[in-house]
């Protein structure tokens, strides 16, 4: 494991922040995080997306085998489902995707 820097915000939040169990990460930091953070962290992950979803306002996305496979221990998968005609279909088809995988 390389080494843990103390960020900029000083080391009373730092510390703040190690004693936190879970944390909001784009899947992009995940691999990142998950060197730095105890196996028991939890990670959930926003910006989920099937590959054929449109992004809408998300830049950093992933579909929801791509960020489990980066570490994410929770998905947020929002708009995918909300906005979908058939919603449980959707759900159906993301859960399928995982455990096809």
């Amino acid at each position: 494991m390389g080494t843990l820097l103390v960020p900029p915000l000083g080391e009373f939040w730092f510390f703040v922040l190690m004693c936190i169990i879970a944390m909001t990460s784009a899947v992009v930091y995940l691999v990142f995080l998950k060197n730095h953070f105890s196996p028991s962290f939890l990670f959930v992950t926003p910006g989920i997306r099937m590959t054929d979803d449109i992004a809408n306002d998300q830049v950093r996305t992933m579909t929801p085998v791509e960020a489990i496979k980066s570490g994410s221990s929770h998905l947020v998968i929002g708009r995918p489902i909300t906005q979908s005609k058939d919603p449980s279909k959707t759900l159906e088809k993301i859960y399928l995707e995982i455990n096809r995988s």
